[in-house]
């Protein structure tokens, strides 16, 4: 069972179609101007990535029912996870950022968006290491992670690509 989830999600994801290529369109046209926005003032238009996750998601109910299914558990267990990360961390990720993961989810499916949350915190550590020994940046520093989101997205498209998921 738990093997048909993890190949349902990886055709789901590089299934080459209309459906995808919609999806890749308005994850560029959303991510952008958060990314700005996330950079500059630290705020996520979090109402917009819940109203197109949502979308997205209510359309995947009538493209692929199973797929629907994969996506209502993967935004549970991020709502999860980032509740348990911003109780402990006192606030220390932003809640826009799990929005951001909730829109991901949408567009690719619980498999790749864990393993893009993962690799997001990796990138974001090997470029902010030279910042904190620098000490331009400290430990209560806020980092705005959706661009590291977003390079986390496309890092783990282009590997699945070369390895031919």
């Amino acid at each position: 069972m738990l093997n048909d989830f993890f190949i349902e999600n990886k055709t789901l994801f590089f299934t080459i179609n209309w459906f995808f290529f919609v999806k890749i369109i308005i994850f560029i046209s959303i991510s952008i101007p958060n990314i700005i926005s996330d950079i500059k003032n630290k705020e996520v238009n979090s109402l917009l990535l819940a109203i197109i996750s949502s979308i997205l998601t209510i359309i995947s109910f009538f493209y692929n029912i199973k797929a629907f299914y994969y996506l209502l558990i993967g935004f549970f267990l991020i709502f999860i996870i980032f509740m348990f990360i911003y109780f402990v961390s006192s606030g220390g990720i932003g809640l826009g950022d799990m929005f951001y993961l909730f829109f991901i989810n949408s567009i690719v499916g619980i498999f790749f968006t864990t393993i893009i949350f993962i690799l997001t915190f990796w990138i974001a550590t090997l470029i902010l290491i030279p910042f904190l020994i620098t000490r331009k940046l400290d430990k209560k520093s806020k980092i705005p992670l959706i661009p590291f989101f977003f390079i986390g997205f496309w890092v783990v498209w282009l590997i699945a690509l070369v390895i031919d998921v």
